[in-house]
C-alpha cells in the first residue's frame, strides 16, 4: 500500500511539475534524470534531448523520475541538493542524503525492476611448444567473469599453467574462485569468496579458502575503477611430500588469516587500459605467515574484443614449504577475448 501511495504521489507531483538540473554557471534545465554514475548524471533534458553532465558542474538536481539507489529496495525520488549533498526520499518512508561526488550508481527503478543487470569478462591463453633439440611446452590460461544485478556483484576467476621440460614431470597450477558481493549502501559492500587451487612448483598438493569482510567501492565506471576490501578467511593447505623428510615438514597447514585485498583499473582515451590487484593474508596465529599475491599488467584491444595483453605477477609466501623458494614471479604476453 505505501508503494502505491508513494508512486501516485510522485505521479501527481510530476504532472505538476517536472524535473530540474541546476548548473553552477546559472543555466537551469527541465527534464527528468536517467541515470547517475561515478563521474557523471545522464540527464533527458524536455529542449536538449539526454545529455551527460560532470557532477562537478551541477548546483541542484530535483527528479520525479523513480530510481534505484544502491542500498535501498525501494523506488526512491531524488528531491534536491543541500550543498555538495543529494536529498533522496524512498516509498518505505525512509529519507537521506548523499554526496552527488560518491554517488556510485543511480538507475531507473523500472529498469531495476525488470531485471537490468551487466555481464563482463576476458579469457587468454599464452603458451609456446618447442621440438628438436629442445622439449617444452608452457600453457597460461586466464579467465574472469563479472555479472552485476541491483546491489549484488557475482565475479568468477579460473586460471590453469602447465610447464614441462626435457621430459620433465609437469609442474601445473590451477586456482577456482567464486566471489559474491552486496552493495548494502551506496559505496560500502560485503564481499564473499570461495576458492580452491593447487600448485606443484610451491609443493601444494590442494588448497581451500573461504572469507568474507567489507569492501568500500570508490567510484566505478567504464573508465576507472578503484575498490579496496578487508575482512578474515579460513584457509586449509596440504602439502606434497618431499623426498626427504625434514623434521620441520608438515603435511597439513589449518588457520585463519587477516585478508586486505586492492582492485584499480585506468582505461586510457586510446583503449588500452592498466589494471592492478593485488592480496595480501596473514596468520592470525604466528605473524611471520604470511603471503602477497598481485597481478599488474595493461591490455590493448586490437580488433573486436580480441586484445593483447602483458602481466606481471607476484607471488610472494614467506614462509614457504621446504626445498621452495619465498618469491616466484612470471611475465606474459599473450592476447585474449573480452566482452
Amino acid at each position: 500500500m505505501k508503494l502505491w501511495t508513494f508512486v501516485a504521489l510522485c505521479a501527481c507531483s510530476q504532472a505538476a511539475l517536472a524535473g530540474k538540473l541546476a548548473f553552477k554557471n546559472g543555466d537551469v534545465l527541465s527534464g527528468e534524470i536517467k541515470s547517475i554514475d561515478a563521474d557523471n548524471v545522464v540527464w533527458v533534458s524536455d529542449t536538449l534531448g539526454e545529455i551527460t553532465v560532470p557532477k562537478a558542474q551541477i548546483d541542484d538536481l530535483q527528479s520525479t523520475e523513480l530510481v534505484k539507489i544502491d542500498g535501498h529496495d525501494e523506488p526512491c525520488a531524488l528531491v534536491g541538493m543541500d550543498g555538495p549533498r543529494l536529498k533522496f526520499s524512498c516509498s518505505g518512508g525512509a529519507e537521506g542524503d548523499v554526496p552527488l561526488l560518491t554517488v556510485n550508481k543511480v538507475e531507473p527503478y523500472e529498469d531495476f525492476a525488470m531485471g537490468s543487470s551487466a555481464w563482463t569478462g576476458k579469457v587468454s591463453l599464452t603458451g609456446f611448444q618447442d621440438r628438436g633439440n629442445k622439449i617444452e611446452d608452457t600453457w597460461v590460461f586466464d579467465s574472469f567473469t563479472e555479472y552485476r544485478r541491483g546491489d549484488y556483484r557475482h565475479g568468477g576467476k579460473a586460471q590453469f599453467d602447465s610447464k614441462s621440460k626435457d621430459g620433465a614431470d609437469k609442474q601445473q597450477r590451477a586456482m577456482l574462485e567464486y566471489q559474491f558481493d552486496w552493495f548494502f549502501s551506496e559505496r560500502w559492500f560485503w564481499t564473499n569468496t570461495l576458492a580452491t587451487s593447487f600448485d606443484d612448483a610451491k609443493a601444494i598438493d590442494k588448497k581451500y579458502r573461504a572469507g568474507s569482510g567489507l569492501g568500500y567501492q570508490f567510484w566505478e565506471n567504464e573508465i576507472t575503477a578503484l575498490s579496496v576490501r578487508l575482512g578474515a578467511s579460513y584457509v586449509d593447505e596440504y602439502y606434497i611430500e618431499p623426498e626427504v623428510i625434514t623434521p620441520e615438514f608438515e603435511d597439513r597447514d589449518k588457520r585463519t588469516a587477516w585478508t586486505a585485498g586492492l582492485n584499480y583499473r585506468y582505461k586510457f582515451a586510446f583503449g588500452g587500459e592498466f589494471f592492478h590487484l593485488n592480496n595480501y593474508s596473514v596468520s592470525n596465529e604466528n605473524n611471520d605467515n604470511w603471503q602477497l599475491e598481485a597481478d599488474t599488467g595493461f591490455t590493448m584491444p586490437l580488433v573486436g574484443g580480441v586484445f593483447g595483453e602483458l602481466k606481471h605477477e607476484y607471488d610472494y609466501d614467506n614462509e614457504p614449504q621446504p626445498g621452495t623458494k619465498k618469491l616466484d614471479t612470471r611475465i606474459t604476453v599473450g592476447v585474449g577475448y573480452q566482452w
